[in-house]
């Protein structure tokens, strides 16, 4: 198959962590792949295999003469080129594959990311988004409360695959005595709701003075994240580590992992998190992704988004209990054997000769 990636860019996230695997995956198989983004930049965050084209057609905004020309220049590529499928990651991207496609023979499947009711923020934008995307000819969703969200053909034609997990990059189970540390890996942006961690933090740090939080990423809240901390008279205690490409070795032996975000779509750092066996708690959040992941109080702990307390005391269970804690951990690896990557990509090639064969 002769197979085109649309995606934003190859930078940092879970999206384009997925766009790359598949990618990798795919034209080690045998098939032509390329990726084309939509935005410059210096290098990919994700290793990307030799034989996988990347192109670029710049265009920084959604609407206005970049949307037209980014749509002008894919749709001739799509028309020139003879893709059998060309396969659209986010929805602000999706909707410029699909315009772009319009009345080409190619089909399009699109592939939601994220919580559609939260993304895009205006309900207008929704709105246009959910039209144009009845005009795609397959969708890859991550849960079935998303694939639910989009309705009746979306519904009867989409399929719900979660993200693969590509196992050689995970280093192995931790033995012996872990890290007096809690770490949590995500962005510092208002979705994630770090600023309740940090508090719930203020009060296990009083019971446990012996743990700190690790909390790796970047992003527009460090200097909020920055102040509460001092504020709070925390800073020998939780530290913001940054971004970090071994963050998998960071984080093995620690003692705790947590996801504490208002929503998500399918958390590719828990279930990386799961994977190496770590203790997990998570909330509980739209649009249905941990809760996928997470069987409560067998392989980790969900909590109320939101909730505070419910986090305190969660934290204070799992610190607690380490038998306990540490038999939830090993029971979260079997997350390798479900999401990997051959096993996901199968269901991908899958979904999509019978997507082709549709059109």
């Amino acid at each position: 198959m002769n197979i085109l990636f649309t995606v934003g860019t190859l930078q940092s996230g879970g999206a384009e962590r997925v766009v790359s695997i598949l990618a990798n995956m795919l034209a080690e198989k045998g098939n032509e792949v390329e990726i084309v983004l939509n935005n410059y930049q210096s290098e990919s965050a994700y290793f990307i295999k030799n034989n996988v084209k990347i192109s670029n057609i710049h265009s920084k905004k959604i609407l206005g003469k970049n949307f037209f020309h980014y749509c002008y220049q894919l749709r001739k590529k799509i028309k020139y080129e003879k893709y059998d499928v060309v396969i659209s990651f986010l929805w602000a991207n999706n909707i410029k594959t699909i315009i772009s496609s319009l009345g080409l023979k190619t089909p399009v499947i699109v592939s939601e990311r994220i919580n559609p009711y939260m993304a895009p923020s205006k309900k207008l934008m929704r709105g246009i988004r959910n039209l144009i995307y009845l005009l795609a000819d397959g969708y890859v969703l991550q849960t079935q409360q998303m694939k639910e969200y989009f309705g009746r053909k979306v519904n009867r034609i989409g399929v719900v695959i979660a993200n693969p997990i590509d196992t050689k990059r995970l280093p192995e189970y931790f033995v012996g005595e872990r890290k007096k540390e809690i770490v949590a890996v995500n962005r510092l942006n208002e979705q994630k709701n770090i600023p309740m961690l940090i508090e719930a933090f203020d009060s296990i740090s009083k019971k446990h003075p012996d743990y700190i939080l690790n909390i790796y990423g970047e992003g527009t809240e460090r200097n909020y994240l920055e102040g509460l901390i001092n504020s709070l008279g925390l800073s020998e205690k939780i530290f913001l580590c940054g971004s970090k490409k071994n963050v998998l070795e960071l984080i093995n032996d620690s003692s705790l992992f947590i996801l504490s975000s208002n929503f998500e779509g399918m958390p590719n750092a828990l279930i990386e998190a799961m994977c190496l066996g770590l203790p997990c708690i998570s909330t509980d959040s739209p649009i249905g992704g941990s809760a996928m992941l997470i069987e409560n109080k067998a392989n980790g702990l969900l909590i109320p988004v939101g909730d505070k307390e419910a986090l305190i005391n969660a934290i204070n269970y799992m610190l607690e209990n380490p038998e306990k804690a540490n038999e939830m951990g090993k029971n979260a690896i079997n997350t390798r054997e479900i999401l990997a990557v051959d096993v996901i990509v199968t269901k991908w090639e899958n979904y999509i000769d019978k997507i082709i064969s549709r059109s």
